[in-house]
């Protein structure tokens, strides 16, 4: 009994295993059977055998720690300057690309921004100033350069008529003077002596003879007066006309590099005010742009679409 008992025993484990095999295998196959066992005893236990194929399954875990997104994109403020909150949207809200996540408030840089585009105004308004000013300065110094041209041609031409005209008609005049003197005394002169030998021969008067004698010496007296005259031109009065007109000439001369000297000068400084005022109305505009920069940054939008995660 004990044998067959163990026979059975034996036999038993040996069904259950082969028959256990074949149900993996089926198990590809599918379906489910049942096998009645011996147990050994006078019970019979039936046994349920089912399929078995590959598969997924989700797990479930329970766990702590700490989710990080895949891609994050941060925002931040742009103002240069310290700003306070005016409406930020809620954490954890999803906003797409172009919404509005925070507004700063704006007033100071509003005050500045209206400041400095009253400076800018002004700005423009010095640089017009300062270019109507360098245009009139040029049209002035023009003006000055003709003007001290004008005069040095001017000194010129009366240098040449007075060389080539004035002195030599006033030179001859002095010569003829000298020549008519001469040649009256010379009558005079002969006119007495005739008179002289009509005065010995009874035939004349001694007034007349008197008269005629009175006549040479202012006849003398002329011709020396008109001698006078033609040394003292030519040797002094001839010298300075020449002298006054050929400094008028270097006068007009200096007098043009003056012109042209302080022309440059002023047109210079004219030239430097508007190139300063245009830099002072670049700044102004620069400042202008940054404000309003500035301005645009009290208001951020959102780059892209997501997720709102403040930041700690």
């Amino acid at each position: 009994m004990t044998n067959r008992t163990a026979g059975r025993t034996r036999t038993g484990n040996i069904v259950v295993k082969a028959v256990g095999g074949l149900a993996l295998l089926a198990g590809g196959v599918g379906g489910a059977m049942s096998l009645m066992v011996d147990s050994g005893s006078n019970e019979t236990q039936e046994i349920s055998l089912y399929s078995v194929s590959t598969g997924n399954f989700e797990v479930n875990i329970v766990a702590t720690g700490e989710l990080q997104a895949k891609t994050s994109t941060v925002v931040r403020s742009k103002l240069e300057t310290d700003s306070t909150i005016v409406r930020i949207i809620d954490e954890g809200v999803f906003v797409n690309e172009g919404d509005l996540l925070v507004e700063l408030s704006s007033d100071a840089i509003r005050d500045k921004l209206e400041n400095e585009m009253l400076s800018l105004e002004s700005a423009r308004s010095e640089l017009i100033t300062a270019e109507n000013a360098l245009e009139i300065r040029r049209s002035d110094n023009e003006s000055a350069i003709r003007q001290a041209e004008v005069r040095l041609q001017l000194a010129n031409l009366e240098k040449n008529k007075w060389v080539e005209g004035t002195d030599v008609e006033k030179k001859r005049q002095l010569e003829l003077d000298v020549k008519a003197n001469g040649d009256e005394l010379e009558r005079l002169r002969e006119r007495l002596e005739r008179s002289e030998r009509l005065f010995a021969q009874n035939f004349l008067s001694g007034a007349q003879l008197k008269q005629d004698r009175l006549s040479v010496t202012r006849a003398e007296a002329e011709l020396v007066k008109a001698q006078l005259r033609q040394q003292v031109y030519t040797e002094f009065e001839r010298e300075m006309e020449l002298t006054t007109l050929t400094n008028e000439i270097a006068e007009s001369i200096a007098e043009l590099d003056r012109v042209r000297r302080a022309n440059q000068s002023e047109l210079t400084s004219k030239e430097a005010a508007v190139t300063n005022a245009r830099r002072r109305l670049a700044v102004r505009e620069q400042r202008v742009t940054n404000l309003e920069e500035q301005l645009e940054n009290t208001i951020v939008y959102a780059p892209t679409s997501g997720l709102v995660v403040y930041s700690t």
